[in-house]
């Protein structure tokens, strides 16, 4: 299988699986993180974690909030 094939497959899956959402909400992503909305909005206003804005909405991409979490990972020994 190609490294296309695989990712259209893992795209495809993502809108197949209501159970896995493509966008959280505010809410369901500080709540993932065990943090407060203020927290994740004041994160936005730093320009350190994006938003996908619906109208009136704000929503997160998954990818976004993995990466945001992989961006504040401390080196091993500095915790």
């Amino acid at each position: 299988m190609s490294d296309s094939s695989a990712i259209s497959d893992r795209t495809a899956a993502l809108f197949v699986r209501p159970d896995f959402p493509l966008l959280l909400t505010m809410c369901q992503a500080a709540d993932r993180l065990q943090v407060s909305r203020s927290s994740l909005y004041r994160e936005v206003g730093r320009g350190r974690l994006q938003v996908v804005k619906l109208g009136h909405l704000t929503r997160i991409r998954v990818e976004d909030l993995e990466a945001y979490v992989s961006a504040l990972m401390a080196p091993p020994g500095e915790a």
